[in-house]
């Protein structure tokens, strides 16, 4: 059974191999901050390496699940704070992630959040 709580804790300790653990090899991801669907250990952890470089410092947190009918997924509303180690500024904002799995890990993230929360943290931001 897939673990939400490492899994997140995983995410906050902004380490990319510790997260790459819950994923399939061929995983499929995809989140606001990406053009196209990121696929493959590689292409996710490109991505992950740039996130955790730029904001070390994260807490997640699940607010509630919908276990899917097939058992092969879920649906997960979460609450994220990240603070940028430039200015000290945090943000607090929700999301929900589609996961589905195979082998007990995610073969396929999709990420739904409204990217305005944490923007003025990104890179050529208001910070």
């Amino acid at each position: 059974m897939f673990d939400v709580a490492e899994w997140l804790r995983a995410w906050g300790e902004a380490d990319a191999d510790l997260v790459l653990a819950f994923y399939t090899p061929d995983c499929r991801y995809r989140d606001p901050a990406t053009v196209t669907p990121l696929i493959g250990l590689d292409a996710l952890r490109s991505h992950l390496l740039k996130v955790f470089a730029y904001w070390p410092e994260q807490r997640w947190e699940e607010v509630r699940r919908w276990e899917h009918a097939d058992h092969q997924g879920l649906t997960l509303l979460w609450r994220a704070e990240i603070t940028s180690p430039r200015s000290g500024r945090s943000v607090v904002f929700e999301g929900l992630d589609v996961l589905r799995f195979a082998g007990g890990r995610i073969a396929e993230q999709l990420i739904f959040f409204d990217p305005a929360a944490w923007r003025s943290l990104a890179p050529g931001g208001t910070e």
